[in-house]
């Protein structure tokens, strides 16, 4: 099994002054106020695996912020995919669950936590395969989702995210209320966040990502490094592929043909 113990390193999208790394303590900081809020996103893909962090979520009145825990293949990306665990200011014993297929959502679900989200730490988990979504929190399952035939999805590689925003300007402030700002700053904590049963796919340049897609028959688009259920390590000298016949997924064949540079693949499952 591979597994990576916290997040070495990091990448903000925005206001990089509200958001805080602590490789060493493998926590993160998020903070709303009269800046805006700030969004912080791993710096690779993955492609299926378990995704865990603590989280305590703002104190205080937090009418109108959205702070979550979710993984995208692309933020603004209207054909995304997506999985969401959303917190809703107005009422912080409640999450909301979600996911997205090629930008289409409304798979809305609301859960009862039973708890305050911001008194103390809480374990929340995604758990993502071919075949199912499970969320989780504090080690139990609160909703899992099964592929179907003929229905959409996620199966794009995805970075994992978190944000802090107001989000009251959406559908008239009924989602997450209106944003009242009475006890900023809000602080929403990360810690002990985890990556666990992925492996890791690179890709130098896009002659060899090109030439995988054709081969394995995968349509998503490949983007620098993605993490996926087999390891494909490319070789800068022709090596020669070896065998992958054990491979469940039957990524590369053993007899693959790629240009110019050739690729050793090996299969952890």
């Amino acid at each position: 099994m591979a597994e990576i113990e916290g997040t070495k390193e990091i990448a903000i999208d925005y206001t990089p002054e509200a958001c805080t790394h602590c490789p060493v303590s493998n926590s993160i900081t998020l903070t709303f106020d009269d800046r805006g809020g700030a969004r912080w996103r791993s710096t690779t893909r993955f492609l299926y695996g378990t995704f865990t962090s603590l989280i305590q979520c703002p104190k205080g009145n937090t009418s109108g912020l959205n702070f979550n825990i979710y993984l995208s293949s692309l933020e603004g990306d209207k054909s995304q995919d997506e999985i969401d665990f959303e917190f809703l200011g107005k009422d912080k014993t409640i999450v909301q669950t979600n996911y997205f297929t090629t930008g289409t959502g409304n798979r809305e679900q609301i859960h009862d936590l039973g708890f305050d989200c911001s008194d103390g730490f809480h374990e929340y988990t995604i758990k993502w395969s071919p075949d199912s979504i499970e969320w989780v929190i504090d080690g139990k399952v609160v909703r899992k989702t099964e592929k179907k035939e003929g229905e959409g999805f996620p199966e794009k590689p995805m970075f994992l995210y978190a944000s802090v925003w107001d989000a009251s300007y959406i559908g008239e402030a009924r989602w997450t209320g209106p944003y009242i700002g009475s006890d900023a700053p809000y602080v929403c904590l990360y810690k002990d966040i985890q990556y666990l049963n992925w492996t890791y796919l690179h890709f130098p340049d896009l002659e060899i990502a090109s030439a995988l897609k054709a081969d394995c028959g995968y349509q998503s688009e490949f983007y620098g490094t993605v993490h996926f259920n087999c390891i494909f390590l490319v070789q800068a000298e022709p090596y020669g592929v070896k065998d992958c016949s054990l491979c469940p997924r039957q990524m590369v064949s053993q007899n693959s043909a790629l240009p110019r540079k050739e690729m050793g693949a090996i299969c952890n499952l």
